[in-house]
């Protein structure tokens, strides 16, 4: 309604000379009702600008959600041109007060009470618009869940409302390949990861890795919600084979969910085997994540970081310590360029370590202009930079630039990333250069993954 006023003003050609208000008012407004004019964004003896005013009322209806009147309107009641300026009056509907009675929904193959878990909304308490968003933003951020609609529907005899969520669902079981190429031998990398399989909410990968002579594997599974209990129970298991030394763990987890991410702690047994000597020893971690990406795998906006700290205190050795830290962030700088800012970190303590026991730096996943854990230290800390620009259908590109701290120096790289979406998947390629790289002198990671 407020458009045709606007379209009134503009063909009187009043507009142009940018009209003053004289006087706009409220109408209907039941509680606050200061609070609410200030909201609107025009002022009394200020220029009229229909779009600040449009985006007050926005504000507003916001406001009434989250005091539970989900159906209130504002009416643009009447609008006059006259000699002090343009008199506004508006009205206020509020519409009924509305208790959230029941949340149920459809679209999915995942089980319904876990995903209600995940939305955590409580029934009975008045009905809070931004509560519901930031629920549903949740909801959004399962590697199995595209979208996810509400529908707010109204029952006059009860004076409850049914929220219905209509989910849409991806193929989100993932196939990843890698490769890369520093001028020191081909690196390689397969993973699989498979969430919500049988639609019971549970996450299951494997990871192997090879390089020269070296090799990594890494399985994991986690179930959720066990006994209808706010608690994930987990497993994991790694084996590394170095050259004189191999290390195999597993360890068994549990995790605290939280609307702002989880709280866990994990028990495990090491063994290790540095020539001819063999120990093993068992440890216990401490992990928290907290998460508020829009999107965990493709992220465009938000803040994500984790914790975690894993002690070996049965080490014949003596105690070993480990801790990483990790804080991502993206921001959008409008039109199609988004702002990715990565901080990561560790250290590790303990006595008579071996040097594959020392944290590595460098590579695909660290600083892509140097070769793959070309440094090791006590104590490592990295920074990436990403400008984004998005290409269209799914595609982007950025320049980048990773600085590091090891064995007393800053490292550093720069390049060029790409990630294409085609029929056979994403492909992505990142060329690094060292300081003193020449332009093809460049380490390459190339990666190529599907979903099924």
């Amino acid at each position: 309604m407020l458009e045709i006023y606007v379209l009134l003003i503009l063909f009187y050609g009043v507009v142009a000379a940018d009209p003053e208000i004289a006087e706009i008012r409220v109408e209907g407004v039941k509680r606050d009702e200061a609070r609410i004019s200030e909201m609107l964004g025009v002022r009394a003896g200020g220029p009229f600008d229909s779009e600040a005013l449009e985006r007050g009322i926005r504000e507003v209806l916001s406001q009434y959600e989250a005091w539970g009147h989900p159906f209130a309107r504002v009416d643009v009641e009447k609008v006059a041109l006259r000699k002090d300026g343009l008199h506004i009056t508006l009205r206020v509907d509020e519409g009924p007060e509305v208790r959230l009675g029941a949340v149920r929904i459809t679209g999915t193959s995942t089980r319904e009470d876990l995903l209600l878990r995940v939305l955590d909304l409580p029934l009975g308490e008045l009905y809070d618009g931004r509560e519901v968003e930031r629920a549903l933003s949740r909801l959004r951020r399962l590697p199995f869940i595209q979208d996810a609609v509400p529908d707010l529907r109204y029952n006059l005899e009860s004076g409850q409302g049914v929220l219905l969520v209509r989910v849409r669902e991806i193929r989100a079981n993932r196939f990843s390949a890698a490769l890369g190429y520093a001028g020191r031998g081909i690196s390689g990398e397969l993973s699989l990861a498979l969430h919500s399989p049988w639609g019971r909410g549970r996450t299951v990968e494997a990871r192997w890795t090879r390089r020269e002579a070296q090799a990594d594997l890494y399985l994991m599974c986690r179930e959720p919600w066990v006994l209808g209990l706010p608690l994930h129970l987990g497993g994991e298991f790694r084996t590394s084979l170095r050259e004189g030394y191999s290390r195999t763990e597993w360890v068994v987890q549990a995790y605290r969910p939280f609307r702002w991410g989880e709280v866990g702690g994990s028990v495990g047994w090491e063994r290790t085997v540095r020539g001819s000597a063999e120990g093993g020893a068992w440890g216990l971690g401490l992990e928290v994540q907290y998460e508020a990406r829009d999107d965990p795998s493709v992220p465009r906006r938000g803040l994500g970081a984790s914790l975690g700290v894993r002690g070996y205190p049965g080490r014949a050795e003596g105690v070993q310590v480990r801790v990483r830290g990790d804080v991502e962030g993206y921001v959008p700088m409008g039109g199609s360029l988004a702002l990715a800012v990565g901080l990561h970190g560790g250290m590790v303590e303990g006595r008579d370590l071996s040097t594959y026991e020392l944290l590595p730096l460098g590579g695909a996943k660290s600083l892509r202009g140097h070769w793959e854990e070309q440094f090791r230290d006590l104590r490592v800390v990295w920074s990436n930079l990403e400008l984004y620009k998005e290409l269209g259908a799914g595609s982007w590109g950025f320049p980048f630039l990773d600085v590091g701290y090891a064995q007393g120096k800053v490292r550093w790289g720069y390049g060029l990333g790409l990630r294409l979406r085609t029929g056979a998947g994403r492909i992505g390629l990142d060329y690094g250069l060292g300081p003193r790289d020449r332009l093809w002198e460049g380490k390459v990671h190339l990666t190529l993954e599907g979903r099924f």
